[in-house]
């Protein structure tokens, strides 16, 4: 990796502007500077740091502006990639209003992610409820004579596996009704 020239200093009557290229928005280069000119640099710097590509080796969009960099960063949840193009939005009044919104934002990402944990065990649960059933069904065609025991032990299974599939739903939905 290779840096850029890392500040452009422009001198005027009153004040130095200083900026680094490819990470200053438009107003910032135009002498009025606000919190969200930050979070335009913010998102800039995420993009440089999950590609490795300086900003001005990435394209704009001719029509809006926006940085494309998307496919440079596949790996990253759309989440994530929709909150840094929100922080890199052209007009400053698009971006967020402070720290507080891009933090709640944040926090809905990895609550989303929590919720989706559950994913890899809700497979699990149904593949191995899928089997019991298929081993119980075919005990039952062929005739074979299968205990009564054996039958309540595989139903017993089949039941815990079930509570187990549907307690992370019916706990999520739940918790957001308690909220």
């Amino acid at each position: 990796m290779y840096y850029k020239q890392p500040n452009i200093t422009v001198k005027q009557q009153d004040y130095t502007k200083i900026f680094s290229p490819g990470f200053t928005p438009q107003e910032q280069k135009n002498g009025h500077l606000t919190s969200q000119s930050d979070f335009f640099a913010l998102g800039r710097t995420f993009v440089n740091l999950l590609t490795g590509k300086h900003p001005t080796d990435l394209n704009e969009d001719s029509r809006t502006g926006m940085l494309i960099w998307r496919e440079e960063a596949q790996l990253i949840s759309e989440d994530l990639v929709d909150l840094i193009d929100w922080l890199m939005e052209q007009n400053w009044r698009d971006r967020p209003k402070n720290t507080r919104v891009i933090l709640r934002v944040i926090e809905r990402i990895k609550a989303a992610k929590r919720s989706g944990s559950y994913g890899s065990w809700f497979s699990f649960s149904s593949i191995v409820s899928v089997a019991l059933n298929f081993v119980l069904l075919t005990l039952l065609v062929q005739r074979i004579q299968v205990s009564f025991w054996l039958i309540w032990l595989l139903f017993l299974v089949w039941v815990i596996i079930s509570i187990s599939i549907l307690f992370p739903v019916v706990y999520r939905q739940l918790s957001k009704l308690l909220k």
